[in-house]
């Protein structure tokens, strides 16, 4: 019944994205799972932030990656050619908010 949202500012970027994986480093099945979003595939918001909500369950909401039945693991966002680098924050919250 818990998501993560992560939320960030998206700098002048060739690339980015945030994938999720177990605890030894492994995707999820990204076959039949929404593992990752990346700048072309992501919603941004009118305020220039993207936020991604990591849950087990669909919450309706776009940028949702699916953490499949793992409790644990990691996620992990990439930059490629940005122009800097903001810091994403964090915040765990019920899911059906």
């Amino acid at each position: 019944g818990q998501a993560l949202v992560v939320e960030a500012e998206i700098p002048d970027v060739r690339y980015w994205s945030l994938q999720v994986g177990d605890p030894w480093w492994q995707t999820t099945d990204y076959m039949h799972h929404q593992s990752s979003v990346n700048g072309h595939q992501a919603r941004i918001d009118a305020d220039g932030k993207v936020r991604i909500v990591l849950a087990r369950q669909d919450p309706g909401v776009p940028n949702w990656i699916d953490t499949v039945d793992n409790t644990t693991g990691i996620a992990l966002w990439r930059w490629y050619l940005a122009d800097r680098h903001p810091i994403p924050s964090v915040k765990q919250v019920p899911l059906d908010q």
